[in-house]
């Protein structure tokens, strides 16, 4: 009869094991939140300090060629945004693209550099930057080149 009530008294009973699994689901209910408000930090914080490196660029490119026409961007690594640099005149223009006769389009007095969001990513910033001092950020995916709507960063 020992042997019996030893054998009975060892292991987890049903409610045990439910009330283990509803404290884990409590805990994971905080912190997935917590942790993907911490990720799209990091996406805004790396997309801010892209822009500012590409404009440390464009300042380098200046320099060296007396305005910004030819400037070609390099692909950035920053997850979940695109860079876009267009001539500060003419926003649609890109500063590298040339016309038929295989002149620069853009004047290449300014620039204006848009970090995009990814559609996927609605919930994150879309950010503007320009040699002018246009400086602006706008929850989501589109933002004009006049910061119209935004605010600063």
């Amino acid at each position: 009869m020992q042997n019996h009530m030893k054998f009975l008294q060892k292991g987890f009973t049903l409610i045990e094991l439910m009330v283990v699994v509803v404290i884990i689901a409590i805990f994971a209910a905080i912190a997935v939140p917590s942790y993907q408000a911490y990720v799209k930090r990091a996406h805004m914080s790396q997309a801010q300090q892209e822009v500012q490196r590409l404009a440390a660029e464009l300042e380098r490119w200046k320099s060296r060629n007396f305005n910004y026409q030819g400037f070609d961007l390099a692909v950035s690594t920053v997850p979940h945004y695109t860079f876009d640099v267009r001539d500060g005149a003419d926003f649609s223009i890109k500063l590298n693209e040339k016309d038929g006769n295989g002149l620069y389009k853009a004047s290449g007095r300014s620039w204006i550099i848009r970090a995009t969001v990814a559609s996927d990513q609605s919930g994150m910033d879309s950010y503007v930057l320009s040699n002018s001092g246009l400086r602006c950020k706008k929850q989501g995916s589109s933002i004009a080149s006049d910061c119209k709507g935004a605010e600063s960063w």
